[in-house]
Formats: structure tokens, C-alpha cells, sequence
């Protein structure tokens, strides 16, 4: 990693969610349900944030969300992005102080822009520019507004039950971004972003194309997946672009999970190895679930 010159470096708390662009959010969501056993525990299940004008929810997954976005109008960043092709939109972290995370990151160099609380969503949000993470569109967000932000309740309506978790519903594990240069993404989301080390650059395989592969970690758990192909080939379900490439999801269950997927129908494969070095799983399609790679594994073989 670069050296840091005496300039403080960010300390990221946890991974907070994975944007995902649909043209349809009741359909994505719907989808997701019948593959996951998804959930919905916001108190207004789908809101509308008429600051980016877009519809959005969230599907927790353990400790992190995917929050299904449907950009309403065309020339949106959002909207742009889903008619790009890029529907896994943006990695979402929480920072202690994000006004002093904004200063330190521009300090290292990073570009950041800075948005203000807004008439729906009122908080802080920093988004920093895909020329500094390495091609992926990264939220920054205040843990301690956070924890005070919900969506307003609809007029008249009293707040629903905090619903339970199903137990057979999976865990989100890590999210893996495809990178050109692993050594300087690895340098800018430890040595900048401040994730710890979890694995070292070492060789592995994507669903049997070899890759370089480095592993970072939040303090509270959600594991960022680096990697960049060995060579020419890639694996073609995957997005060929540098970005989000793809989300684990852990279950306890991997048989009773799988027999779910084939009940859905769903387009999916078996791995025999894989980036971590964990016992084969299975992997889901995007064309399946709306835009979104994922990758299952049983929570037995990921214990460490």
C-alpha cells in the first residue's frame, strides 16, 4: 500500500447496502422473494425520493441490505446507469463523521461530492467518483444519521410490526468488485477507505477462469471481494466492466436453498472453486434476479 504521508485515513464502519437499478421495483422485489425469502422492514415498504426521483426499498440480508432502485425519469444518473447496462449501481458504507471523512479523503486525493440532507432522504451522503474506487459508484453515509433516518410513513397510516426474520432466509456475506488493478484497488480500499486485510493477493478462480484475488473487511463484519483477471478470459455472466461483479449470500441450508432456485425456476450453476477458496455452491444469474450476480455458499464453509 501507498504510504499515507501523516494524512488520517478513513475508517469505514460497516458495508450498509448494494444498489440495484430495476425498471420495475415491485417486480425485483417480488422476484427476490420468490428466490431469497426477502423481506421488506422498512416502515414504508417503498418510498419515493423526489430528490433523485427515484423509487426505492430495501431487502436485508443480515446486517446489509440490496435496496432495489427504479429511476423514474431517463436522464437521471440512475436512469442512465440501467439504460448502460449497469443495474448493480452502488456499494453503500457507513463512515463515524462523514464530514471529516470527506476532508481526509480529499486530502489523499479522492473525489467526493459532498450532498445535503434532502426533502426524503435527510441526511449527508457523499458519493465519490468512480475514477478513485476503481470503477464502482460508492455511498458514503453517517452512521449516527442513519440510525436516526426513516422513510415518512404514509398520512393517517399507523407503523406496521417490526416483522421477524425468517430463519431460513440467507445472510449476505461479501460483494465482489471486478477491478483492472488489483494492487492499486487494494491500496485505495485499505490504505484510503481503511478495510482491513482479510485474505492477501493470492492466485484463484471465478467459476474456473483464473483471477488475482485479495480480500478487505468492515469492522462489523461484510467482506469486500478484490479481483482482476489473470488473463484474456473472463467469465461471460459476469459484468465486463470494472465495478460490482457479484454478492454471496450465505445460508445454512444450501440444499433446501437450491431446491428453492429450481423451483423458480432459475438460471443457475455448481462451482467447484471459487475466489475464497470455499467448498462449492452455487451460483444465480442476473438474468434471474433482476440484474444481480449472486453467489451461494453454506454458512459451515465460511466459518473462518
Amino acid at each position: 500500500m501507498r504510504p499515507t504521508g501523516g494524512r488520517p485515513v478513513t475508517a469505514v464502519l460497516s458495508i450498509s447496502h448494494v444498489g440495484l437499478l430495476t425498471p420495475d421495483i415491485e417486480g425485483c422485489v417480488q422476484r427476490w422473494e420468490l428466490l431469497f425469502n426477502a423481506g421488506r422492514t422498512e416502515l414504508r415498504p417503498t418510498w419515493y425520493a423526489s430528490d433523485e426521483e427515484v423509487l426505492a426499498t430495501f431487502l436485508p440480508f443480515g446486517s446489509c441490505s440490496i435496496e432495489p432502485i427504479q429511476p423514474m425519469r431517463p436522464d437521471t444518473i440512475q436512469g442512465a446507469a440501467l439504460a448502460a447496462g449497469r443495474p448493480a449501481f452502488h456499494l453503500s458504507v457507513k463512515v463515524a463523521d462523514i464530514h471529516e471523512t470527506v476532508r481526509n479523503l480529499r486530502s489523499r486525493g479522492v473525489w467526493v461530492q459532498l450532498r445535503p440532507p434532502g426533502r426524503t432522504v435527510t441526511l449527508h451522503r457523499g458519493w465519490l467518483d468512480e475514477s478513485s474506487t476503481h470503477g464502482v459508484t460508492l455511498e458514503l453515509i453517517d452512521a449516527g444519521e442513519v440510525a436516526s433516518f426513516r422513510p415518512p410513513p404514509a398520512a393517517g397510516s399507523a407503523p406496521p410490526p417490526e416483522p421477524t426474520t425468517p430463519s431460513d432466509r440467507p445472510t449476505l456475506r461479501s460483494v465482489a468488485l471486478r477491478v483492472d488493478d488489483l494492487d492499486a484497488a487494494r491500496d485505495f480500499y485499505a490504505g484510503d477507505l481503511g478495510l482491513a486485510e482479510q485474505r492477501p493477493v493470492q492466485d484463484a478462480e471465478v467459476l474456473g477462469v483464473p483471477v488475482r484475488h485479495a480480500a478487505v473487511r468492515a469492522p462489523e463484519g461484510l467482506t469486500v471481494e478484490l479481483f482482476e483477471y489473470a488473463s484474456e478470459r473472463s467469465v461471460p455472466a459476469l459484468p465486463a466492466q470494472q465495478g460490482i461483479s457479484h454478492v454471496t449470500l450465505t445460508t445454512a441450508d444450501l440444499e433446501l436453498l437450491r431446491a428453492r432456485l429450481h423451483a423458480a425456476e432459475a438460471l443457475m450453476t455448481d462451482d467447484s472453486a471459487n475466489a475464497t477458496g470455499d467448498a462449492a455452491g452455487l451460483w444465480v444469474h442476473s438474468r434471474t434476479t433482476g440484474g444481480l450476480v449472486v453467489h451461494v455458499l453454506a454458512e459451515t464453509d465460511t466459518a473462518s
